[in-house]
């Protein structure tokens, strides 16, 4: 019997091939069908072996059939420490592939043990792998541009994980350990899992031999052995020579095998192969920077056009920069790969309000308004979204009702606490928006914390809210930020250098107050060898008032979260898992305040606080039309319309009045998007997304998107397709509950377990959550007798 994939001959009734694995079995015959877990999956046939695993194709019986893969692990350990070792090290790594999110990366959605064995769930990827690919090529060797764009996907792969916290290292990258589909995009499909099942008493020498580095072969492990093994894998596919055969570490230059690949391309594969760690590349960030512009280089006919070229030296690979036009009210120059030259925004033309006065809607404006093409979003939110856990659908249920998300704002509370369906979807369970009692919060302070405290309180019991812990926002307007690059070093002493680093840089002391930052692995040529820390804080003062308030309001405070974070964790569930290494700009337009955070690759590369905020729009209305705040503000969100192509003059009025402001908004926002592209060197769209009390202006998104020519839209809650609580707050503030929803669901993201949750269980849990169900009414019912009024303060 001769193997599909490698020829090799076997004996007639071997499952396996003897020479690379493969899978010899076709289909598995009827009365041989596996069921796997207790019967939920269904072994449709084996797809191959390897040193220490056998890969299944099965179906998901309680998805509808969907198809998926199964590793099962072997146990092949006869020392019971060792195979106690090989367990705990199993679960450990199942857990932390579990959380990882990214396009390039298959979900693992199980584990369990069974028989004594040990599997994996994963999602099935479709396609070929690299291997494969090169064995079926008619030439020895791959197109050097398709092994290019197959690299630079890898090194986004490799930027994920080398920046999780504790880094993850590979330890196997090579051409058979990646899936090419259909449309292009390349697959991881290993994770080394097998490496964990090593003996305890054995070094780290893990991989396949050809791809492992020097140091590996020392016992040593480092983010550039990955480095090492992608630049073998470079090096095979384009030469079709196999390192691991012949003698170690031999790659023949490129050009003796290819004379066609192009010079610089042979220097990105010399120095990948570095015998030293320090000579190659220092991350896979770097080393993607060079490949594309490698790539710009080759393209650089089909991609030419001199006015956003800083640099066009291209034949030295000089770092490019995409500079948008700095003037402001003129679009920002951010382009696919191959877009044409830059758009210009135009201003809006001038209207004589004189002339609409006596009319009671304006003629249709749309023919002076410019047409100019938006550019689509480079992504698509989820509004149904499914949340999954190794620990089942009861114990998602019990941390969701566990934490409530608080959003404190200058002049409203949000308070948001999710739940998940039958298909676990996930949907608010409870929702309230109030406005903050009078005087209780300024400039970001709660200088009333015992007031905000026994309010939030008597919110949670008018809601029937039982949850008694809390992750909070910090108001935006308090908050600072920051950045500075510090060298690349040991985990351990980054962190206590950031902390060093980062009293330099803000105006108070950070020892009593908290500090968040994100480390940005980005090859900057003006700083070779280091990151780059964005970092934000607030003072002491800020998190007292806020540990006040919980203690009035008796919740356990879990976080206080900076507004950038919980913006990335709402992103991170609503986003499409392939549409996260994308660039999003997220405009928060608060009342005291408006900022732009933008998101990419689950990291918030940069924040910026501006004004005005939502409070300056009502202003503007109460002085231009001589009605007090709450007349203003109703008419701010029931009257003003942003898109003046049909009018009344009242709406036309209210836009006359904040046009101005809007475009501040609109200006802050291109200078940022701007400093962004200069910065990070962006080529590709980047997605608008709005969220606040201000976002709910009418039209005010495709104010935004004319003047920035980027597709922008408004956030939007997720919901359940079987319960429809809350409809019509949803319907009406959604696009407030962004930061709300980042809170609530950061429990979740971060893997709080469940049994960790006081050590009671669910039945425990239920019990004690329908005797405070009845406290709290009774309360409530006392409150409304003794006529407090505090129910006049919801919005």
């Amino acid at each position: 019997m001769n193997c599909p994939k490698c020829g090799k001959d076997n004996a007639e009734n071997s499952k396996f091939c003897r020479s690379c694995g493969n899978s010899l079995v076709t289909e598995v015959p009827e009365g041989d069908i596996k069921y796997l877990y207790h019967k939920r999956y269904k072994v449709i046939k084996p797809l191959r072996i390897g040193g220490m695993s056998m890969i299944y194709l099965a179906e998901d019986i309680n998805f509808d059939g969907l198809v998926c893969v199964i590793k099962e692990m072997s146990d092949v350990f006869k020392d019971p420490e060792e195979r106690d070792y090989a367990i705990q090290k199993f679960k450990e790594e199942a857990f932390i592939l579990a959380k990882l999110r990214h396009p390039n990366i298959p979900v693992v959605s199980n584990h369990f043990i069974e028989e004594g064995k040990y599997f994996i769930v994963m999602d099935y990827i479709d396609g070929i792998n690299l291997e494969d690919l090169l064995m079926d090529s008619v030439v020895k060797g791959l197109a050097e541009e398709d092994v290019i764009d197959w690299s630079i996907q890898i090194c986004e792969i490799l930027e994920y994980l080398h920046a999780q916290t504790p880094p993850i290292i590979h330890r196997d990258i090579k051409p058979s350990n990646f899936i090419k589909r259909e449309d292009g995009k390349i697959i991881i499909i290993d994770f080394g899992i097998a490496r964990i099942f090593e003996p305890k008493k054995m070094g780290t020498l893990i991989g396949t031999p050809g791809y492992i580095s020097p140091e590996q072969y020392a016992g040593q492990i480092d983010i550039r052995s990955d480095i090492f093994a992608l630049g073998a894998t470079i090096h095979q596919l384009l030469t079709g020579k196999d390192p691991g055969q012949g003698v170690p570490f031999d790659f023949p230059p490129l050009c003796s095998m290819r004379p066609d690949v192009s010079k610089e391309i042979e220097e990105l594969v010399i120095k990948c192969l570095q015998q030293e760690m320090e000579k190659r590349f220092n991350n896979a960030t770097e080393l993607k920077q060079f490949l594309i512009r490698l790539k710009m280089h080759q393209s650089a006919e089909e991609i030419s056009s001199a006015p956003i070229v800083k640099e066009t030296n291209l034949s030295g690979l000089t770092s490019k920069t995409i500079q948008g036009d700095s003037e402001k009210k003129l679009a920002l120059t951010i382009q696919s790969e191959k877009s044409a030259p830059s758009i210009s925004k135009k201003k809006l033309p001038e209207i004589n309000e004189d002339k609409y006065v006596d009319t009671g809607e304006n003629p249709d404006l749309s023919t002076q308004i410019s047409t100019q093409q938006i550019l689509e979003s480079p992504v698509s939110y989820l509004k149904n979204i499914q949340l999954q856990s190794f620990h089942g659908r009861e114990a998602i249920k019990k941390v969701l009702a566990a934490f409530i998300g608080i959003d404190i704002g200058s002049e409203r509370i949000k308070i948001i606490q999710l739940d998940i369906d039958e298909n676990y979807f996930v949907h608010p369970v409870a929702m309230a928006v109030a406005e903050v009692p009078p005087n209780a919060v300024q400039d970001g302070i709660i200088v009333d914390p015992k007031t905000v405290g026994l309010f939030i309180k008597q919110i949670l019991i008018g809601q029937k809210i039982n949850a008694k812990r809390a992750v909070v926002s910090i108001p935006q307007k308090a908050v600072k930020n920051t950045s500075f690059f510090l060298p690349e070093m040991p985990l351990p002493k980054m962190v206590s250098s950031i902390m060093e680093e980062a009293k330099k840089h803000f105006p108070f002391p950070i020892d009593k107050g908290q500090l968040s930052y994100e480390v940005l692995e980005f090859f900057f040529p003006d700083h070779i060898g280091q990151l780059k820390v964005v970092a934000w804080a607030v003072p002491e003062i800020v998190i007292t008032s806020i540990n006040k308030a919980m203690h009035f309001a008796e919740l356990h405070l879990t976080e206080a979260q900076f507004e950038a974070f919980s913006i990335r964790n709402a992103l991170e569930i609503i986003l499409r898992d392939n549409h996260k290494q994308n660039n999003v700009a997220v405009i928060s337009m608060g009342a005291s305040c408006s900022s732009v955070h933008i998101v990419r690759n689950s990291q918030v590369w940069q924040s910026k606080n501006f004004f005005p905020g939502g409070a300056e729009f009502t202003k503007a209305i109460s002085e231009r039309i001589n009605v007090n705040k709450k007349q203003a503000e109703n008419l701010k969100i029931t009257k003003a319309n942003m898109d003046i192509s049909k009018a009344s003059h009242i709406d036309y009025v209210l836009f006359k009045t904040i046009e101005p402001l809007a475009t501040n908004v609109l200006d802050e926002l291109i200078n940022s998007l701007d400093e962004y592209e200069s910065m990070y060197e962006v080529n590709i769209p980047i997605a608008i997304l709005l969220n606040g009390g201000t976002a709910l202006l009418k039209n005010i998104d495709k104010f935004i998107e004319r003047g920035v020519y980027l597709k922008t839209q408004l956030f939007q809650l997720p919901v359940s397709k079987k319960i429809n609580l809350h409809a019509e707050l949803i319907e009406e503030l959604g696009a407030s509950f962004m930061v709300a929803l980042g809170l609530a669901i950061t429990p979740f993201l971060k893997g709080v377990d469940p049994i960790e949750l006081n050590g009671e269980t669910l039945t425990d849990i239920s019990s004690k959550e329908e005797e405070l169900q009845q406290q709290q009414e009774d309360e409530l019912t006392a409150i409304k007798k003794e006529k407090k009024g505090f129910w006049s303060w919801f919005k």
